[in-house]
């Protein structure tokens, strides 16, 4: 028996098909987060947007850092260890705004989100909601990670296009490991 070209193709074409779709089904159903839910990215943005606003140069949304937490939290980041605690500290910061403000941290006014940030890095949260965790903890790792998130390397996934380096001046590594500095002698 012999088979042409064009049957062989048929034959192929569905389980190549089926086998292309299997790993798009295993993945978690957060658009375009790995690990992250749509509530949880929104309080992060804000909350990081809080720590590092845009002013003349990019702050923390333009500089990806929602997509360095998403990587680094998953099972492919340094920090996996630490994704229930932060998807606790979210839903705490959210449940303390519904509470004190009726409304979800990222949709509070920029006010109301600095004076909130203030108190929880004074641990003087005044919310029932916190008894469970520590404030102080929460908001020091957060900007710590934040930080790193900012200043660090893009393949991190953060400062992307490098908006940190541009604040600072500094050219972006050529080669990892070494800077150039030659704009500095011209100075």
């Amino acid at each position: 028996m012999r088979t042409n070209r064009r049957d062989f193709i048929k034959a192929i074409s569905v389980p190549v098909a089926g086998a292309l779709l299997i790993p798009g089904c295993a993945r978690k159903p957060h658009g375009p987060y790995l690990v992250l839910s749509a509530l949880e990215a929104d309080t992060l943005i804000a909350l990081c947007e809080q720590l590092i606003p845009a002013d003349d140069y990019a702050g923390a949304t333009e500089a990806g850092v929602v997509y360095f937490f998403d990587k680094q939290l998953s099972n492919r980041g340094n920090y996996s260890e630490q994704l229930a605690f932060y998807q606790q500290g979210l839903a705490i910061v959210n449940n303390c705004c519904r509470n004190l403000h009726n409304t979800s941290f990222a949709k509070m006014d920029i006010e109301a989100q600095y004076d909130f940030l203030k108190k929880l890095e004074g641990g003087k949260v005044a919310d029932k909601s916190w008894k469970m965790a520590d404030q102080r903890k929460f908001f020091n790792t957060l900007l710590d990670h934040t930080m790193q998130a900012f200043y660090g390397a893009p393949r991190h996934g953060g400062n992307k296009q490098y908006v940190s380096y541009a604040m600072m001046g500094i050219q972006y590594p050529l080669v990892i490991g070494q800077n150039r500095y030659d704009h500095l002698e011209n100075e």
